[in-house]
This record gives C-alpha cells, structure tokens and sequence, in this order.
C-alpha cells in the first residue's frame, strides 16, 4: 500500500464462510490502528475474499515501513475468531498529502 492512495486491499480467508458473519480488518503500525467493518465480502471456492477500500487520509496515516494487518469476526452466536496476524509494507509518496477533486 502507498500512502496516501486510495487502494482497495484483498484479504483471503482460506476454508472459511464469513460472508453472514461480523467482519472486522484491522491493521496497525507501532501506535497507530486503523479498522474498518463490514467491508465487502465474496466466497470463493469456500474461501472469503474480503475487500478493504481505503481513503487517501486512512493511508497517509501510516509510515513507510511495515504494518501488521488481521481479521476478526464474530457470529451469529457471539463467537469470536480471528486469522493469524499478517504483514503489509507501507510505502512513500512524494507527493505526502490529501489531493481533492476540484
């Protein structure tokens, strides 16, 4: 991910439906997290294909450098589970701020 960009992040979940679950994609980076619910959710092949759609403020957020990155979600019965903790890089843009649409 480029700091502020506004990418859409793919996250697999392998072997499990979360596509009727409480879904939450939380991703951190020293004292700096960020999560965001609910995002877009497919199965595929009997893994979730989760969406993450981020901002260019949500980005620029983090430093350049490596971020961790995991999934939670809770069910219907109010079990929790969560995948192991992953590991994005966060890389610079020389152009190091928000641009608006004119």
């Amino acid at each position: 991910m480029r700091r502020f960009t506004t990418p859409t992040l793919t996250i697999t979940v392998e072997g499990v439906d979360l596509t009727a679950q409480e879904v939450m994609v939380t991703f951190q980076q020293r004292s700096r997290t960020l999560t965001v619910e609910q995002p877009t959710m497919a199965l595929v092949d009997g893994d979730t294909v989760i969406s993450v759609p981020l901002t260019q403020l949500q980005t620029g957020g983090f430093a350049e450098g490596s971020a961790e990155v995991q999934v939670n979600w809770l069910d219907g019965n109010g079990h929790r589970d969560a995948t192991t903790i992953g590991a994005i890089q966060v890389e610079r843009n020389l152009l190091d701020e928000v641009v608006e649409d004119d």
